[in-house]
Order: structure tokens, then C-alpha cells, then sequence
């Protein structure tokens, strides 16, 4: 696990206290040798704040002399998946753990939690926890999760790697977001398109249902087959039965008033019923 992909506190000093956090336990199975326990995001999150203000002792042991510290703050981190703990401990009297923490390359790297726990068998030899009573905190030589561990300071080279990540991520959530809205412009696009077009084939299927019954009458099995009829079909149609239509008028003979002659520009603007009674003049 890269425990530093997330930003924890630095070690912070005084003349009497050691201040410093921890992963003090993260989801996942923890094997107890004959049987493994599993410790859920849920559980965790829900019982995350309970550690604040428990004791931080040496391996375990509860008795007073072995008490070096309080949990000063607890609370469950969703990116790592586990409960983080501030921990402070007193200088006065815990000279050489202080000092071993201290070291680098530390000897000392985790820490394990006591408490009471409520499990349920959910599988062979795996059980779920379902309730934790956290008692301690202890730091200790190896711990049964191996993903709790101290934390003293950030490590300079993860840092700026996972920095340069961030800046990718970055690059890539804006590509992505650009990309979305490059989509969502050509969607409406075509969207509108779309909507053109459609018009546009009413447009044609009017045109040609009026010309088609006007040379071949109402009872055409042409019309039957227009609605089904793609644009390019439909223009081809209107064209052809426009031609039809118009060889059986004489546009330049034929007046619709006295003053307003009858031309093939009108004649196509001409609805059904105007065509119709346009026909019984000749």
C-alpha cells in the first residue's frame, strides 16, 4: 500500500509532547491463523471517531507504566480505506521510544489496535465484524494488518511523483470534460439536425402524395408506399410527378386572373384542391 498517496500530518514536537499520526487500521482480512476476520469500509467509517481519547501503549500491555500517550483525534479517511489516528506522546519518561521514532531509518514502523469486536461467520473460517469497542492503541514490533503503520513525515520523492500523477489526472479529467462537451454540442447538433430532416421528408411526402393523386388519382398504390419511402425516393417522386403534372397544363396559355399568368413556379406552390379545380378548366 503507498501510504503517503494521501496528505497526514507532519511530526510535530514540543519540549514535552510528540505528536504524530497513524493508519491504525484499514478494510480488509486480517488473519488470526486458524480463521481469518474481515473489517468493512462501513464498520470502520461507522466507529472511526470512538478511538479519539484512547490510551497509545507499548505492545499491548495494560498497565499503567506502559501508557505513553493519548489518541488526540480519530476519524475514517475514504481514499485510503482505513481509520486515521493523531496520536500524542510524552516525551517525559519515554525518552528511548521517542528517540527510536525518531531514527532513520526507523525500527519501529507499527502499530495495532486492541479491542473488543462482535464478528459474525459469513463464510469456512471467515468471519465479518459487525461492532467495534476500541480499548488502545499500541504501538508494537509487527502488527496483524499490515497496512497500519506510522506515519512521522511525508516521503519527499512519493510526494512529488504522486504530484506529477495529480497534474496527469488532471490533464486527463479535463480532455475528458472537453471531450464531454464536444459530444453534448455535436449531440444537439445532430439533434437539430435531425429535426430538419424530418421536416424536410413531411415537406416531401405532402409534395409528393399532392402530385402523384393529381396524375394518377386518389387511388394511386404508389401512395401507399410513400410514408415508407426514404428523402432520396421522395425527391425523385416529387420531381417526376411534378414533370407529369405540369405536361398536362399549358402554364403560358392558362391565367388564373386576367392580369396574373399561370407559371411552373406557381404551379408547384399550388396545393391538391387549387390543382385540382386548375385541371377542370381544360
Amino acid at each position: 500500500m503507498e501510504i503517503f498517496r494521501i496528505k497526514l500530518s507532519n511530526l510535530q514536537e514540543s519540549d514535552k509532547y510528540l505528536d504524530f499520526s497513524v493508519i491504525a487500521i484499514t478494510e480488509g482480512y486480517i488473519d488470526r491463523g486458524s480463521y481469518k476476520i474481515y473489517f468493512s469500509e462501513e464498520v470502520l467509517d461507522k466507529y472511526a471517531k470512538d478511538l479519539k481519547g484512547k490510551p497509545v501503549l507499548l505492545d499491548h500491555i495494560q498497565d499503567v507504566s506502559n501508557v505513553i500517550g493519548v489518541v488526540k483525534d480519530s476519524y475514517y479517511d475514504r481514499e485510503l480505506k482505513g481509520i486515521i489516528a493523531q496520536l500524542r506522546i510524552s516525551k517525559i519518561g519515554n525518552e528511548k521510544i521517542v528517540n527510536l521514532l525518531q531514527l532513520d531509518p526507523r525500527p519501529i514502523t507499527d502499530v495495532s489496535i486492541g479491542a473488543l469486536i462482535t464478528k459474525e461467520k459469513i463464510q469456512e473460517n471467515i468471519y465479518q465484524i459487525n461492532k467495534i469497542e476500541f480499548k488502545e492503541i499500541s504501538i508494537v514490533f509487527e502488527g496483524a494488518d499490515k497496512n497500519a503503520k506510522i506515519i512521522l513525515k511525508e516521503d519527499k520523492m512519493d510526494i512529488e511523483n504522486l504530484t506529477k500523477e495529480n497534474v496527469r489526472l488532471s490533464k486527463e479529467l479535463e480532455n475528458v470534460k472537453l471531450q464531454l462537451e464536444v459530444t453534448k454540442k455535436e449531440l444537439e447538433e445532430f439533434k437539430e439536425l435531425a429535426n430538419i430532416g424530418k421536416k424536410y421528408k413531411e415537406h416531401l411526402e405532402k409534395e409528393a402524395i399532392k402530385f402523384v393523386k393529381l396524375v394518377e388519382g386518389e387511388q394511386s398504390p404508389l401512395l401507399n408506399l410513400l410514408e415508407k419511402a426514404d428523402i432520396s425516393t421522395l425527391k425523385d417522386i416529387v420531381e417526376s410527378y411534378k414533370l407529369k403534372a405540369q405536361k398536362e397544363y399549358t402554364p403560358s396559355s392558362v391565367k388564373t386572373n386576367e392580369d396574373e399568368p399561370l407559371t411552373q413556379e406557381k404551379l408547384s406552390k399550388m396545393s391538391y384542391k387549387e390543382l385540382l379545380a386548375l385541371k377542370s378548366k381544360f
